[in-house]
Protein backbone atom coordinates (compact mmCIF):
# COMPACT_ATOMS: atom_id res chain seq x y z
CA UNK A 1 0.00 0.00 0.00
CA UNK A 2 1.67 3.41 -0.99
CA UNK A 3 2.45 5.92 1.70
CA UNK A 4 1.48 9.38 0.66
CA UNK A 5 2.31 12.69 2.94
CA UNK A 6 1.86 16.54 2.33
CA UNK A 7 5.31 16.90 1.71
CA UNK A 8 6.20 13.83 -0.89
CA UNK A 9 4.78 12.38 -3.24
CA UNK A 10 3.56 8.81 -2.79
CA UNK A 11 5.99 5.77 -2.40
CA UNK A 12 5.72 2.38 -2.19
CA UNK A 13 6.32 1.10 1.12
CA UNK A 14 7.79 -2.10 -0.20
CA UNK A 15 10.82 -0.76 -1.75
CA UNK A 16 12.60 1.56 1.13
CA UNK A 17 15.73 0.96 -0.62
CA UNK A 18 14.75 2.56 -3.96
CA UNK A 19 12.65 5.16 -2.02
CA UNK A 20 15.37 6.35 0.06
CA UNK A 21 17.75 6.51 -3.34
CA UNK A 22 15.17 8.77 -5.30
CA UNK A 23 14.72 10.99 -1.85
CA UNK A 24 18.06 11.57 -1.36
CA UNK A 25 18.63 12.08 -5.27
CA UNK A 26 16.32 15.04 -5.08
CA UNK A 27 17.43 16.29 -1.72
CA UNK A 28 20.85 16.74 -3.44
CA UNK A 29 19.54 18.05 -7.12
CA UNK A 30 17.78 20.93 -5.14
CA UNK A 31 20.99 21.57 -2.57
CA UNK A 32 22.92 21.50 -5.65
CA UNK A 33 21.21 24.48 -7.40
CA UNK A 34 20.97 26.73 -4.30
CA UNK A 35 23.75 26.20 -2.29
CA UNK A 36 26.90 28.88 -3.92
CA UNK A 37 30.04 26.78 -5.44
CA UNK A 38 32.69 25.63 -2.82
CA UNK A 39 35.34 28.27 -2.14
CA UNK A 40 38.41 26.93 -3.67
CA UNK A 41 40.39 28.60 -0.43
CA UNK A 42 38.55 26.62 2.02
CA UNK A 43 40.65 24.49 4.13
CA UNK A 44 40.29 20.75 3.55
CA UNK A 45 41.80 17.77 5.37
CA UNK A 46 44.77 15.94 3.29
CA UNK A 47 46.16 13.50 6.31
CA UNK A 48 45.98 12.62 10.36
CA UNK A 49 49.57 12.59 11.37
CA UNK A 50 51.42 11.74 14.50
CA UNK A 51 53.59 14.23 16.46
CA UNK A 52 56.39 12.42 14.92
CA UNK A 53 55.69 12.91 11.44
CA UNK A 54 54.68 16.11 11.26
CA UNK A 55 57.88 18.01 10.89
CA UNK A 56 58.25 15.62 7.76
CA UNK A 57 54.96 16.15 6.47
CA UNK A 58 55.71 20.00 6.83
CA UNK A 59 58.26 20.29 5.07
CA UNK A 60 57.53 17.91 2.32
CA UNK A 61 54.64 20.44 1.35
CA UNK A 62 56.93 23.16 1.83
CA UNK A 63 59.50 21.73 -0.66
CA UNK A 64 56.39 22.68 -3.30
CA UNK A 65 55.49 25.85 -2.17
CA UNK A 66 52.08 24.80 -0.12
CA UNK A 67 51.78 25.65 3.12
CA UNK A 68 49.40 23.46 5.59
CA UNK A 69 47.53 24.90 8.46
CA UNK A 70 47.76 22.29 11.58
CA UNK A 71 45.18 21.33 14.37
CA UNK A 72 46.02 19.24 17.38
CA UNK A 73 43.66 16.59 18.94
CA UNK A 74 44.04 13.99 21.36
CA UNK A 75 42.63 10.71 21.23
CA UNK A 76 40.36 9.23 24.20
CA UNK A 77 43.80 8.01 25.91
CA UNK A 78 45.51 11.55 25.31
CA UNK A 79 47.88 11.10 22.33
CA UNK A 80 48.18 13.90 20.20
CA UNK A 81 46.64 13.90 16.65
CA UNK A 82 47.42 16.28 14.10
CA UNK A 83 45.15 16.89 11.30
CA UNK A 84 46.82 18.41 8.19
CA UNK A 85 44.42 21.06 6.16
CA UNK A 86 44.93 22.73 2.92
CA UNK A 87 43.54 24.68 0.48
CA UNK A 88 41.17 22.87 -1.62
CA UNK A 89 42.26 24.11 -4.80
CA UNK A 90 45.72 22.15 -3.20
CA UNK A 91 44.11 18.95 -1.76
CA UNK A 92 44.97 16.82 -4.45
CA UNK A 93 48.86 17.78 -4.71
CA UNK A 94 49.19 17.84 -0.84
CA UNK A 95 47.35 14.00 -0.97
CA UNK A 96 49.97 12.73 -3.33
CA UNK A 97 52.51 14.11 -1.35
CA UNK A 98 51.89 13.24 2.12
CA UNK A 99 50.28 9.75 1.28
CA UNK A 100 53.48 7.92 2.68
CA UNK A 101 53.09 9.48 5.84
Amino acid sequence: MPSTDSNTSPTPTGSGGQARRARYAAWAHLLDSILPAPDENRLVPVAEVGRASLPFVEESLADVGLRAVVSESRTATGVSRFRVLVPARDADLAEEIVAGF
